[in-house]
């Protein structure tokens, strides 16, 4: 037999909703009330905490939620963000839902950078918004330590700002050239608005060279990455390409010839530059 929640509503008493300041003090207490709930998850703890640090939470239609029974069924990421953060926020709390109601939140979609920035009216938004988050953690040296991370949609549209013309120009100029056939046009934007500020002319000529192999020489990084391309492209191809990319960018942007395109044991994306110049002193493999 279905349920019908306007019968529930006859039996129980009305759901209300109350905007309210909570306190860190407030959080703990209500998080005594959340006694059956999925697990918490650390990382979005972390986050939700350093939004709150940096004043960037906003009032939303999301409320913290209470059962008729008196359990917390909704928020408890967001009341251990604010003990976390020793940190007030505004938002609303609605009492006397449906227990089961707890079995249906957060089933939708969830709102993704690229649905901001397209809100914003950005052109291409899915690839600017992955180029802004390869952005965001290039500017702060970790790159390869973005894959299961959150950013503020505040911090993606102020690497968008900080772009500005010369980011969309990088992206049209990948999507004309069909740089995709070969590379995700997230990461090859990326690459492009990043190596053109070091040489525009050897930014073009690599990714041109990586998407079509035309002219290249076994002794170009170009030619040994884009054997490794059409070799291992998988589910993890952005994060597991980016420092080879790297590598090949460096050594074609400065003319060192390669056997090959490996990266050294222990190496990082960001110690490239030193070993591409040790090469240079003494030729060697990449």
């Amino acid at each position: 037999m279905k349920r019908n929640p306007k019968a529930e509503l006859n039996k129980k008493q009305t759901p209300k909703a109350k905007l309210i300041e909570v306190s860190p003090a407030m959080a703990e207490k209500m998080l005594e009330r959340n006694v059956h709930n999925r697990p918490l998850r650390d990382h979005v703890v972390q986050y939700y905490a350093a939004e709150m640090r940096a004043g960037h939470w906003l009032i939303t239609d999301a409320a913290i939620g209470f059962d008729w029974d008196g359990n917390l069924v909704n928020g408890q990421h967001r009341l251990a963000g604010c003990v976390l953060a020793q940190v007030s926020f505004w938002t609303w709390v609605v009492e006397g839902l449906d227990p089961h109601s707890q079995d249906i939140i957060d089933n939708g979609v969830k709102r993704r950078p690229s649905d901001v920035l397209h809100l914003a009216g950005h052109p291409r938004a899915s690839i600017l918004a992955t180029v802004a988050r390869l952005l965001f953690y290039y500017e702060r040296n970790r790159l390869q330590g973005s894959r299961n991370s959150q950013i503020s949609p505040f911090d993606i549209a102020q690497v968008v700002e900080r772009g500005g013309d010369e980011l969309n120009d990088a992206i049209e100029w990948v999507c004309r050239n069909r740089i995709r056939e070969i590379i995700p046009e997230g990461l090859a934007s990326f690459c492009k608005y990043i190596f053109s500020k070091q040489n525009p002319e050897k930014a073009e000529s690599f990714l041109l060279g990586l998407k079509s192999g035309l002219d290249l020489r076994k002794t170009d990084a170009v030619y040994w990455l884009r054997e490794r391309m059409v070799r291992k492209r998988g589910a993890n191809f952005v994060a597991n390409a980016l420092p080879y990319v790297w590598k090949a960018w460096v050594y074609h942007r400065d003319g060192v010839p390669v056997r090959y395109l490996k990266m050294q044991e222990g190496e990082e994306w960001w110690d490239i530059e030193r070993t591409v110049g040790l090469a240079k002193v003494k030729p060697q493999a990449a």
